[in-house]
């Protein structure tokens, strides 16, 4: 059955369907990835604030996409937040919505906690607040702070590559360098992952997941591409491929989405592919070489006479004739 997403389970009208809180322990993961943010942003000397969960939005250019996030994504939050026992272990890092704003605050790190606590509020009668550290980030601290955080659980590489790209373009001036240096990233790995953002979005519709497209995927897709694009069938083919599997019912692995993808594509070139140009020559009286028929690649035919013609004109004629008959018999 397909995952709901959690923005369509928000109507405080529904029925619950929320089970029993799991147990949840205090993993060391979790104790690490607090340590990492005490060190990093000196969380442990801020005061914690108590916010409403709608008073909150996600950073604009966070890696992980939050309309992509469903209940189960976030369901081990879920049953630590309505467990009286655990609450929230670790409060999200935000800072102040700018003046003018709907929101009271930006979540810079732990859009997961923000989605379910809005879970909460809309689907319990628990009274829950989100525990916020407030922080006066500039967008390239907001950056580093966000990606310490996410080292914890890692958003997918379709979530991050489109997350990447903007961030490039408006923080750092569209300057892939600037970026690579500011975040401490290779530039290799960076360009790998923006092939997400570099092949049409409807080979994406092929996935049962985008949040399970690995890396190479769109990098094989887009070297493809490039390979081919002097031919249009090639890329139209394969976006057809993709539209088919989206209406299958079929479950298949992305391993073979990509095998489909690319032999619809491949299938296409050699169906469009030009023929090679031809060449037959016809006897002319003694003249092995008399006329030569010369057939392009797009199928048009070119006759040649040479000078035995001139001298054999009835035996340049016969053997036209004799041609024309049998291409068009064919």
């Amino acid at each position: 059955m397909a995952r709901q997403r959690l923005t369509d389970l928000l109507d405080k009208n529904a029925p619950s369907t929320l089970e029993k809180p799991a147990e949840r322990k205090n993993t060391e993961g979790h104790k690490r990835g607090r340590d990492s943010l005490v060190n990093a942003f000196n969380t442990s000397t801020q005061s914690i604030k108590e916010v409403e969960p709608n008073e909150c939005y996600v950073f604009e250019y966070n890696d992980r996409e939050f309309n992509l996030l469903t209940q189960s994504d976030v369901q081990d939050l879920i049953d630590s937040f309505v467990d009286p026992a655990i609450g929230q272990l670790q409060p999200a890092i935000a800072r102040k919505a700018p003046a003018g704003s709907s929101y009271k605050y930006e979540i810079i790190a732990g859009s997961r906690r923000l989605k379910a606590s809005q879970w909460v509020v809309g689907n319990t009668s628990i009274k829950f607040k989100l525990k916020v550290v407030l922080h006066n980030f500039t967008e390239v601290e907001a950056l580093r702070a966000m990606r310490e955080e996410n080292d914890y659980e890692k958003p997918s590489p379709y979530e991050r590559a489109f997350a990447t790209k903007r961030q490039i373009i408006n923080i750092f001036d569209d300057n892939l360098s600037k970026y690579c240096s500011a975040m401490n990233e290779k530039t290799s790995t960076v360009h790998d992952l923006l092939a997400f953002t570099q092949i049409p979005a409807d080979l994406f519709e092929a996935y049962a997941s985008k949040k399970d497209i690995p890396i190479n995927h769109p990098v094989k897709i887009r070297t493809e591409l490039g390979k081919h694009e002097d031919n249009p069938a090639f890329q139209i083919s394969m976006i057809q491929a993709a539209k088919d599997l989206s209406k299958s019912e079929k479950q298949m692995s992305s391993a073979d989405v990509l095998r489909q993808l690319l032999n619809a594509a491949n299938e296409a070139i050699v169906k469009t592919k030009p023929k090679k140009a031809t060449s037959i020559f016809l006897q002319v009286a003694d003249d092995k070489k008399g006329i030569e028929v010369i057939k392009s690649k797009s199928g048009i035919t070119t006759i040649r006479l040479n000078k035995a013609c001139n001298a054999n004109k009835a035996a340049a004629k016969k053997a036209l004739e004799g041609f024309i008959e049998k291409h068009f018999e064919a």
